[in-house]
């Protein structure tokens, strides 16, 4: 079976659309090459937000000729910002930063804070933290982005098991997945996966979290998820397969014999078995699945597809 059948079929079973930088193979983030404009535009954005910090009342210009030396200085401010401000509610350095609560602890990376400010009722940030949980700041970042740009994983479990929308997207539609790629946080990119985030949204510019990673050669990140893009290829084929032959019983158009219904339904339990066994499967091995399972399927889920189509088209 060729490839492009192949992915066709895919795209029929899990009723797929190819999105625009699919059909267009110029895309920027592919080829490896990038305007200048894009990459300026992007070290601004995968930035955390720390413009209207005073770091010790001095003033640093971040230096342009890449994109680490920035992501180095604001690192190091981050630090500064840490030792110079206090969470304690009487400590009126707090004002030195223009933000709420949770941008506060999470730039502090102070959890045990926004716990304790979450657990308690009569806490007066309570209200705040709940309210600025998707809120987005003068730069246009989520909580959830900033804490995904410094790798605080601790937070980003406890953000999003109080409510933080795992894939808000900014104006430019970028989502924390993006800027965990872009700053090589594969543990983050990992979590923001398992709890439900999208890594097939596209920013302005086309760009997946995949191609975002790519871009800054952060290999770890493009290999994790040119994995879990595998995974949930299989897993999501296997499951609508499943659908469509249970799906052609309330059909009376569309019928399958006995034998091909338990022939469908067994190869879908071997894989889901396979699947559940082997948590860290190659990319290879789940490509390698994937393809043995349509050669069996396939000419089966082919004929309820045909056949629908003929009823639809009368």
């Amino acid at each position: 079976m060729s490839s492009n059948y192949q992915s066709a079929y895919i795209g029929l079973v899990l009723n797929l659309k190819p999105s625009a930088a699919e059909l267009n193979t110029s895309v920027s983030a592919t080829t490896g090459s990038v305007s200048h404009t894009i990459i300026l535009k992007e070290e601004e954005e995968f930035s955390p937000s720390m413009s209207h910090a005073e770091t010790d009342g001095e003033t640093q210009e971040l230096e342009n000729d890449s994109f680490h030396s920035r992501a180095d200085l604001l690192t190091e401010q981050t630090a500064k910002l840490s030792r110079s401000i206090s969470m304690e509610e009487n400590d009126p350095s707090e004002t030195a930063l223009e933000s709420n609560i949770v941008m506060q602890c999470i730039y502090k990376n102070n959890l045990e804070r926004l716990q304790e400010c979450f657990q308690n009722e009569l806490d007066h940030h309570r209200k705040e933290l709940l309210s600025s949980l998707n809120q987005r700041d003068l730069s246009g970042k989520s909580p959830l982005d900033v804490a995904a740009c410094l790798g605080r994983f601790e937070i980003i479990q406890f953000l999003i098991s109080i409510g933080a929308e795992v894939n808000s997207t900014s104006s430019k539609g970028y989502t924390c997945l993006h800027y965990a790629a872009a700053w090589g946080r594969k543990s983050v990119l990992k979590l923001l996966v398992e709890k439900g985030g999208n890594f097939h949204l596209r920013n302005i510019f086309e760009e997946r979290p995949r191609e975002v990673a790519n871009r800054y050669n952060q290999n770890e990140c493009v290999y994790f998820l040119d994995w879990a893009d595998a995974k949930v290829k299989l897993e999501d084929t296997v499951s609508k397969s499943l659908e469509m032959v249970n799906e052609q019983d309330k059909n009376a158009t569309v019928k399958l014999t006995k034998e091909e219904k338990f022939i469908v339904i067994n190869t879908c339990k071997e894989k889901q078995e396979w699947m559940d066994k082997n948590k860290e499967p190659s990319i290879q091995d789940y490509e390698m699945h994937l393809t043995s399972f349509l050669n069996i399927v396939q000419p089966i889920l082919q004929k309820i597809i045909e056949q629908g189509s003929e009823e639809h088209e009368k």
